[in-house]
């Protein structure tokens, strides 16, 4: 999913991480910042860090996978 938005005046100065979360509220903290440092988030067309502080008409745009890795099944397989 890729999508974009720009900082309106009054939330800027928080960190980005934070920022996303509390914008994209089905994407954890956590999770944008591994998305940030994966090259996944760009600030006005540029790469950034997760504690980059926004800026008022900053424009954010990001890729978010389309699907989320599976989890490994667990496999019966004999051990010596």
């Amino acid at each position: 999913m890729e999508d974009r938005i720009t900082v309106e005046q009054g939330q800027h100065g928080g960190r980005l991480d934070a920022f996303l979360a509390e914008q994209v509220t089905e994407v954890s903290r956590s999770y944008w910042k591994t998305l940030i440092q994966a090259g996944q988030v760009m600030v006005n067309g540029t790469k950034c860090k997760p504690n980059q502080k926004i800026q008022s008409g900053d424009i954010i745009e990001w890729t978010l996978p389309d699907e989320a890795p599976k989890a490994a099944l667990p496999e019966d397989i004999p051990l010596n």
